[in-house]
């Protein structure tokens, strides 16, 4: 008995430490000439991290001439060129702007490929971006100040601050539709958030290569977040190189997503331990490829993963052959003891406590989203301070366990430490075809478990597969925490008790239900009702809200929106019940509540002109010309095709596929594109229409960051804030509808 609770007591150590680790480091203020310092890349960072700068803004252009002028005191000469980037989708409205992303090369001794650091210096309508991306650029600035008082490298290294990241990554797709130097490997810097440690969250093209650089790097990393990212409708820089099949590895931090894309995205919020975190892995990674033989054949593709700051990686093609041979090396063991269908049950009825954890972290979500209704606001989900409603389901978790534990007392101890194994080997194996890259946190204890109650012939022993399922599956525990935020945190549970599970061997008896349910409920409450109370709001940690204005040029008429529950401060002006607005196609989807406004005189509605239209062959065309007088940052364009096909469309030159790509929509917008930084003479747009007897109609909806003040918009109090962006929340719309004819 003492064995088993000095086991226990060694696992929580252990965990301890595995939590310490993934603690940033100090920021270094002024380290030596060859190393990174998060002092002096800050320094940077008050020179343009003071006000929003989104693209095609002064701001923006200010923040280019200040990034031009520190490269040049690097040695770097800058190049910029302007031009009008288009992403076109099959079923999503086409991206396109005007952007001028920077670039300039440190030269190699003799160059095997290229190494490109890449940040984006543009930030969201709403915030000043220090953090997203502020604070990579000026880590990346920082970087290239050290390689530099460093020994020569081989490669060149590329430094390319992009724009227009935020509506779309169009600067990374002005640099791609450039060219791409050969045998090139790009070190993305991103952040979702305002601390944490720097992880490595995703990689591009065949990345086996890149190993020996990410293990230099020293990142937090799991080759699972690559494969999950690349399921979800979430992209960076990096996606448009790995859609070009160009190598890289994606950086980011991603702690305190509350200020993520807001107005409190500034100094004041951002931990330089990450911006030290995120420079030390770079210069790092950047290093190992300065020196490296770009132009060697790719070794093939690898999964890895992080343990105790040292990464560890394998050739993936031994994934699931090893997954494999634990299940059934697992499956012999329990043929040999005599307990395959009394583990069998075990294994089976283990699935109810994990999956009521889950649905508890749904259950918390909804109780919070009634007691807190302004956290559906949050842009992942996560309040400032999640800590209380985290305890409160681990908590209830570890009660599940210890009542089911207590359910299994006729089991036997061989049925119990072979049944939880077996969940292990099964999602292992499992995992090792749908998501590859994290079979191994299953299939590591799993194994060690199967080895050490094989060699000692004591079930007890299967506990030591919980050293290694501390080790990997507690960092991407914490790691998915962040991630997935509160609203996501079934996501979190299910993991955290499967990776509880594995030290249940440990126990020979679980005790008493009754005092475990007494203790654990009205713990969990507490907690729940101490982070609800306990989560004010101040100047530094402001309530997010939702109010945004739209004008409609065709009526003459205006309204206030916003989404959710309204403020007190202005729910008078939003006095109709959520719906759609359908005069906005691209809030397509969002239910708003609305309310009459002033037609503010600063907010002007697109203005068109028909320039005509003519036959050519097939196709007709249609010309007109689209301006967005005021103050606009962006204009969306939709098309209603009522008889014929729409085959192509020229935006500014640039042209388009036609089609329906707004197929998510059942009104009569089905075709779209939203342009950035729109020509302040205006643009045209040209619409090239097979068949039909009936003319299109185009409907432009331009967007302004900031509310009127001549529609008496309210004021904020200090400790309120717009809602995080892309949302109506703090934003300006003004729609006007165009009546195409032939001519």
């Amino acid at each position: 008995m003492r064995l088993r609770v000095l086991a226990l007591l060694g696992l929580v150590l252990l965990a301890a430490v595995v939590v310490f680790a993934q603690r940033p480091p100090r920021p270094n203020a002024t380290a030596g000439d060859t190393e990174f310092a998060a002092g002096r890349a800050s320094t940077h960072l008050a020179h343009f991290a003071d006000s929003p700068r989104p693209t095609g803004s002064p701001a923006a252009s200010r923040t280019r001439e200040y990034l031009r002028t520190a490269l040049a005191d690097l040695g770097l000469t800058a190049t910029e060129r302007t031009s009008v980037a288009a992403r076109t989708f099959a079923d999503r409205t086409h991206l396109l702007g005007s952007v001028t992303p920077l670039h300039a090369v440190l030269r190699g001794r003799e160059s095997t490929g290229a190494v490109l650091l890449v940040a984006h210096y543009d930030s969201v309508p709403l915030g000043p971006g220090a953090a997203d991306d502020g604070a990579n650029v000026a880590a990346v600035l920082e970087v290239v100040r050290a390689l530099r008082a460093g020994p020569g490298l081989r490669n060149d290294v590329h430094v390319l601050f992009t724009d227009a990241e935020e509506p779309g990554l169009l600067g990374a797709r002005a640099f791609v539709d450039s060219g791409v130097p050969a045998d090139a490997v790009v070190l993305n810097l991103e952040a979702r958030g305002v601390s944490g440690p720097a992880l490595m969250f995703q990689t591009s093209g065949p990345a086996g290569g890149l190993m020996p650089a990410l293990r230099a790097s020293g990142a937090l990393t799991t080759s699972v977040s690559a494969d999950i990212y690349r399921l979800l409708p979430n992209d960076s820089d990096l996606t448009v190189f790995d859609e070009a099949g160009v190598r890289g590895l994606n950086f980011a931090f991603i702690g305190g997503s509350a200020h993520y894309h807001t107005a409190t995205d500034d100094i004041a919020h951002l931990d330089a331990g990450s911006v030290q975190d995120m420079g030390d892995a770079v210069l790092a990674a950047a290093r190992v490829l300065g020196d490296a033989d770009l132009a060697a054949a790719d070794p093939g593709a690898a999964h890895y993963f992080s343990v105790l700051g040292l990464v560890v990686h394998y050739p993936a093609w031994s994934t699931l052959p090893l997954a494999a041979l634990t299940a059934l090396g697992l499956l012999g063991l329990c043929l040999r003891l005599r307990c395959g269908l009394a583990a069998l049950r075990v294994g089976a009825s283990l699935l109810l406590p994990v999956l009521a954890a889950g649905a508890a972290a749904f259950g918390l979500w909804w109780l919070l989203g009634v007691l807190r209704p302004e956290y559906a606001l949050l842009p992942a989900g996560d309040p400032y301070q999640p800590g209380p409603h985290l305890a409160a389901l681990a908590v209830l978790t570890a009660a599940l366990l210890l009542v089911w534990r207590g359910l299994l007392r006729g089991a036997g101890e061989p049925a119990l430490a072979l049944g939880v194994l077996g969940v292990h080997a099964v999602l292992g194996l499992l995992l090792a075809v749908l998501l590859p890259g994290g079979a191994y946190l299953f299939t590591l204890p799993a194994l060690v478990g199967l080895l050490a109650v094989a060699l000692t012939g004591r079930p007890a022993a299967a506990s030591l597969g919980a050293v290694p399922a501390v080790l990997v599956l507690l960092p991407v525990v914490l790691l998915l925490t962040p991630a997935l935020g509160l609203a996501g945190a079934a996501g979190v549970l299910v993991p955290a008790a499967l990776l509880a599970t594995t030290a249940l061997p440990l126990l020979r008896a679980a005790p008493p239900r009754r005092p475990v349910v007494l203790t654990a409920l009205p713990l969990a409450v507490a907690l729940v009702a101490t982070g609800v109370l306990t989560e004010g709001y101040d100047e530094q940690r402001p309530k997010p809200v939702s109010l945004g204005y739209a004008v409609d040029g065709d009526r003459g008429s205006a309204r206030w929106l916003g989404e959710g529950e309204p403020d007190p401060a202005f729910a008078a002006l939003l006095p109709t019940p959520p719906a759609a607005v359908d005069e906005l196609p691209n809030l397509t989807g969002r239910s708003l509540r609305t309310g009459p406004a002033q037609v503010a005189a600063s907010v002007p509605a697109p203005v068109w002109e028909h320039l005509g239209d003519r036959q050519d062959g097939g196709l007709r065309e249609y010309r007109v010309r689209l301006r967005t007088p005021g103050n606009a940052y962006a204009v969306a364009v939709y098309a209603d095709v009522p008889s014929g096909e729409l085959v192509e469309a020229v935006v500014d030159g640039r042209a388009v596929p036609g089609g329906r790509n707004r197929r998510f929509t059942t009104g009569p917008w089905g075709w779209g594109f939203g342009y950035t930084a729109p020509p302040a003479a205006g643009f045209d747009v040209v619409l090239r229409v097979r068949g039909g007897d009936a003319a299109p109609r185009l409907r432009a909806v331009s967007q302004t960051n900031g509310l009127p003040s001549d529609a008496d918009a309210p004021a904020l109090a200090p400790d309120r804030t717009q809602a995080a962006w892309p949302s109506p929340a703090g934003q300006s719309y003004a729609s006007r509808t165009i009546e195409l004819s032939h001519g």
